[in-house]
């Protein structure tokens, strides 16, 4: 297995007891006595995954090795660490893609990526095609219907394709992982029944999953997360269903509500401005009346 290792990686080597562990290598216990050390550089993001998953990781001295911050965050999004990473951030989205241009390289769609995002975004390879983007706060954040020009604009450039599922804003702490998991299924679920819809984001995909009956587990969470502070607003509530019954027709809306146009459309642009969900188009309002259907039934 050691010669295999080594015919494999040849920059491999066998951890003699006297020589100091390294943070720049990735070291697997191969046998009870033999602790072979490959440089991580040498290791694509699947392969380090892979062998982490066939093989003890190092000894006790190898287990306390700091880890990258990128190593951090895999092993915390992905529940095989309780321990958040170290961070200077406090709120992060994910930018879940996949690469559809068969022939562009992880660093070709890296340079491409953080010319959308700030450079200090951490990328995490899941497969050869396929990754997150983590991206933390800041004012330059783009929405999703800032990023549409844009997308389309870095795709001419760089000849590269994407499909992208923008996430939503979540302050670190121990609800991420799971935060992270319901964002990557509603990625999933659009990509299998909405593959034409290269920008996806939890509007976009919720029909979908409510189809798939998988929002009954999380509706709590999907109703609270995307109507937000307005959740319990009744009077908002039963405002936003109004108008989206009238075919988001705000005079018509008006009449039936007994209120001025003007005023409507205050509570509208509010209710849009709030949530991020423009209720004004048809993928967002059959969101949220959905959503509005699923919060009245349950109270």
């Amino acid at each position: 297995m050691i010669d295999k290792l080594k015919q494999k990686y040849p920059n491999a080597f066998l951890q003699q007891q006297n020589i100091p562990y390294s943070s720049d290598h990735l070291y697997i216990k191969v046998s009870d006595k033999e602790i072979i050390g490959i440089p991580k550089d040498d290791l694509t993001e699947e392969e380090s995954a892979l062998l982490q998953v066939l093989y003890p990781v190092g000894d006790s001295r190898g287990a306390d090795l700091p880890l990258t911050e990128k190593e951090q965050w895999r092993k915390f999004i992905n529940k095989t660490s309780s321990i958040a990473p170290v961070t200077s951030w406090e709120h992060v989205r994910f930018i879940f893609f996949t690469v559809l241009s068969r022939e562009t390289s992880q660093q070709e769609a890296e340079e491409a990526f953080l010319t959308l995002f700030p450079s200090d975004s951490i990328i995490i390879w899941n497969t050869p095609e396929k990754g997150v983007l983590i991206e933390p706060r800041s004012i330059e954040s783009l929405k999703k219907n800032e990023l549409e020009p844009v997308l389309a604009a870095l795709e001419s450039d760089f000849f590269i394709q994407f499909r992208l599922f923008i996430g939503s804003f979540f302050p670190i702490g121990e609800d991420l992982p799971e935060q992270y998991m319901i964002e990557e299924k509603s990625f999933s679920i659009g990509e299998q029944y909405s593959p034409e819809n290269r920008l996806q984001n939890l509007s976009s995909t919720f029909p979908f999953l409510l189809a798939r009956g998988l929002v009954q587990q999380y509706q709590e969470w999907f109703t609270s997360h995307l109507l937000g502070e307005f959740f319990d607003d009744q009077e908002m509530i039963s405002t936003i269903k109004t108008y989206i019954e009238c075919s988001s027709n705000a005079s018509l809306a008006a009449k039936k509500l007994f209120m001025h146009r003007n005023s409507l459309q205050y509570r509208i642009d509010k209710f849009v401005e709030k949530t991020g969900l423009d209720i004004r188009g048809f993928e967002d309002a059959l969101t949220v009346y959905l959503l509005i259907i699923i919060a009245l039934s349950t109270k």
